[in-house]
């Protein structure tokens, strides 16, 4: 079991001083039973669990307290006998000191038992019965998160070839694993057994850091007399934080956990070896999880080594009991100096995933110093496990940018810290990291929200429109009813008067609302639409024949027939016209009936335009980034190649649908008359503008993309034709109203002079932002550069006036 296995190195990590020998020299001892256990309804990830006593009822130890309100819950259970006390809001174990409902025990030492029915042979169990097991003793992950266990084993474990056991223990400080691992070895690996018996997995590894030899040996000794012979140990060096669960699956396995996926997509389940021990003991003892191995450390932390304690047992209660030095701890940190955080409120209890309390001097572990600004050093980047660009994340979290903050897979964050721990400005990235990823959770809460509402509403709308449209069916086809048998009356005839009222009812019933379709099912409607208006004029001049007092019913129903076919082509081309691709916009079959076609291919137009705008800005964005911001490259090349996809898409569209558009447009259009003198200017500005933004891209393709410049050649030279009739309508203008042009010199001099204020603020800002805010400086030449822009075109404009 001692032979070298291959481990595959971990990506980025830290070396922090471990500092374990403080508190691992000892074995585990009791820890204290306080006057009062303060248990949290939710001490997991998932929904809190559900209170089952009342205020006053007396409990025993073991006994079912709060059972799990859902699958992914966990069960809570007296860690000792005594006496329900309250259920109210208590503080918790949490970074912002927050409180949530508990349930507090006073204990009557006594340690009182329910009746217990241990399990002599595992074997005998079904893998079903043993997840049952696991999941009644509220087994919670005891190394991290405080993932409730049972969920981890699926139902078809067929998938699942690998089980690995994460003995890492890699936080400094901490050295619960490792005792318990130096005194409970045998124990340990009889809750592997019980875990493979479930899982029926091919390997299973336990990995472990090589700075734990006695752990090690202890490990390796217990796993000869295993029952199984699949067990293997696995030795790899020391790195933080080579323990996390996606770190230790690649260096044990070189395979990746999917982005945003579970080990489990891969074949493998992971557990803690703090998690296969409170196994052991759920299925072997009938012992539900109310206590745990906790870490008591730290230079102030009096009697140091590694306790027992039972769930809820309050902060203060534990340090009593070790005889901490409070006057001379800096601060009293939940977890380790990587990834715990301060105790704010020390009656706060310890739950199922506390697994060390620290208590520093202040000259061991001092506040980190004040933030400065990012010098673009790259250290963090180096050291990430996951493969982030922290600084660029930083960035994005503090300025609220959420979106790309998304984008640059701020969710993959383990939150480790390596990034704050080599960060020379003593930046807090993960607290940053922390916020952005509770904005987001916030906002996708908000959104997904407001869409089921959105959904209500117009599932409401649609039946209150639909049953208003019968409603107006049935009422017209009764005032057909009653017209026809009037008619009928005075002419003596008999027309069909029902199946006049049965069109009727059809046509009215066509305006209920339509859920949005496909280009096919529309077309299809529109060719049944065309198909009735045939028809109707066909039972027209039959009716014209044989039963004259049907003629004029049925003109009736032909016009609502026309109407209906009419809607169908203009919902076709709509949805025609906001289609990207080619292959779903085919202008040889559209029907006659399509009156607005050419309004399409101005839209079509816009939008290829528009595509190609933004592909032109994105590749100047990339070209100014590539010396001054590298990190950002990746990231735009990706925004780039997206914009070169949908720029094709627009232009397909565009072609798809040019050909009978110029084959039918024969006279240009007119630019309607505008009697409002700014008006014209403004519309001849912009005419301008589009002109010479169009001869650009006409040169752009001249060079790069030929089969484009047919087109463009025929925008340019339509806006140079609304140009000129724009201009000489504005020269009308001007000479019919000659105190007009010193209006208008009057106008572009104020534009100008506004500009140039706006440009020198800008200038200023940016000479102030060099001088003390770097990280500002990209924006604010950005800004500077534009209004330069800005007030080129405004002198341009006051000389052409002049």
């Amino acid at each position: 079991m001692s032979q070298v296995h291959k481990v595959y190195p971990l990506q980025g990590g830290v070396h922090p001083p471990e500092n374990k020998d403080q508190s691992n020299q000892t074995a585990i001892q009791t820890g204290p039973i306080p006057n009062e256990l303060v248990l949290p309804l939710s001490q997991h990830i998932g929904a809190p669990s559900k209170v089952l006593v009342n205020v006053g009822q007396t409990v025993l130890k073991g006994e079912l307290i709060a059972s799990a309100d859902g699958f992914v819950s966990a069960n809570v259970h007296a860690p000792t006998s005594g006496v329900i006390k309250a259920i109210e809001e208590r503080p918790i174990v949490h970074p912002s000191s927050m409180k949530a409902t508990c349930i507090v025990l006073a204990p009557d030492q006594n340690e009182t038992w329910i009746d217990r029915h241990p399990v002599s042979d595992y074997r005998t169990l079904s893998a079903c019965a043993l997840v049952e097991m696991i999941q009644l003793a509220g087994i919670t992950g005891m190394g991290g998160a405080g993932f409730p266990t049972h969920v981890k084993y699926p139902k078809d474990s067929s998938k699942i070839d690998t089980l690995i056991i994460n003995a890492t223990e890699c936080e400094p400080y901490i050295t619960a694993d490792d005792r318990l691992m130096r005194e409970r070895a045998q124990s340990i690996v009889t809750g592997i057994e019980i875990c493979q018996h479930i899982l029926q997995v091919k390997d299973v590894f336990i990995g472990i850091e090589d700075n734990k030899p006695e752990a090690i040996q202890a490990m390796q000794e217990a796993v000869k007399n295993s029952l199984i012979n699949n067990i293997t140990v696995r030795i790899f060096p020391t790195k933080y934080p080579s323990g996390g669960e996606k770190q230790l699956i690649h260096i044990l396995t070189g395979k990746e956990v999917p982005k945003g996926g579970l080990p489990n997509q891969i074949g493998i389940v992971c557990q803690n070896i703090g998690t296969v021990y409170a196994i052991y003991d759920a299925v072997m003892n009938d012992h539900p999880l109310i206590s745990r191995i906790t870490t008591v450390t730290g230079d102030a932390g009096g009697s140091l080594g590694n306790y027992e304690i039972l769930m809820g047992t309050p902060i203060k209660a534990l340090l009593s009991h070790v005889k901490w030095e409070a006057n001379q701890a800096e601060r009293v940190i939940i977890g380790g100096p990587m990834m715990g955080f301060t105790a704010d409120n020390l009656s706060a209890p310890l739950i199922k995933n506390a697994n060390c309390l620290l208590v520093p001097k202040k000259k061991e572990l001092p506040k980190q110093n004040p933030a400065n600004p990012c010098i673009r050093c790259g250290q963090c980047e180096q050291v990430c496990p996951a493969g982030l660009l922290p600084q660029q994340l930083h960035w994005y979290a503090k300025n609220d940018d959420l979106e790309k903050a998304k984008l640059e897979n701020l969710a993959d964050c383990i939150e480790c810290g390596a990034c704050s721990f080599v960060c020379p400005s003593h930046i807090p990235l993960v607290q940053f990291y922390r916020y952005a990823k509770g904005k987001i959770r916030e906002e996708d809460k908000a959104h997904e929200e407001s869409e089921r509402a959105k959904g209500r509403f117009e599932a409401r709308q649609a039946r209150l429109d639909a049953e208003a449209a019968v409603k107006e069916a049935k009422r017209q086809a009764r005032a057909d009813k009653a017209a026809l048998s009037a008619k009928a009356k005075t002419t003596g005839s008999a027309p069909d008067a029902d199946l006049i009222a049965k069109a009727r009812a059809k046509v009215a019933a066509s305006k209920a609302p339509v859920a949005k379709t496909d280009t096919a099912t529309l077309e299809a409607n529109l060719k049944t639409a065309l198909e009735k208006v045939e028809k109707t004029k066909a039972r027209i001049e039959e009716s014209k024949i044989s039963e004259p007092d049907m003629a004029g019913a049925l003109e009736i129903a032909l016009g609502k027939f026309i109407d209906k076919a009419n809607k169908a082509q203009v919902a076709l081309d709509e949805a025609k016209a906001g289609s990207n691709s080619a292959q779903s916009f085919d202008p040889k079959t559209q029907p006659a009936l399509n009156a607005d076609a050419f309004e399409c291919l101005d839209s079509l137009q816009a939008k290829a335009n528009k595509a190609e705008e933004k592909l032109e800005k994105a590749k100047q964005r990339l070209a100014d980034v590539k010396d001054s911001e590298p990190e950002k490259v990746d990231m735009l090349t990706t925004s780039l190649e997206k914009f070169a996809q949908k720029a094709k898409q627009a232009q397909e569209a565009l072609q798809a649908f040019q050909a009978p558009k110029q084959e039918a447009q024969t006279t240009p259009v007119e630019a309607e008359p505008v009697l409002d003198l700014e008006s014209i200017q403004l519309s001849y500005d912009q005419a301008k503008e589009k002109h010479e933004k169009a001869a650009v891209r006409l040169e752009h393709a001249k060079q790069e993309k030929p089969h484009l410049v047919e087109g463009l050649e025929k925008n340019v030279s339509a806006f140079l034709a609304k140009a000129e009739a724009l201009k000489v309508q504005l020269d009308a203008a001007l000479a019919s109203d000659p105190e007009a042009k010193q209006k208008m010199k009057a106008a572009a001099q104020d534009k100008v002079a506004k500009a140039e204020k706006k440009l020198a603020t800008m200038q200023q800002k940016l000479e102030d932002a060099k001088a003390n805010n770097p990280d500002l400086i990209p924006a604010f030449e950005k800004s500077v550069a534009t209004m330069q822009g800005k007030l080129d075109v405004a002198l341009a404009q006051l000389n052409e006036d002049a």
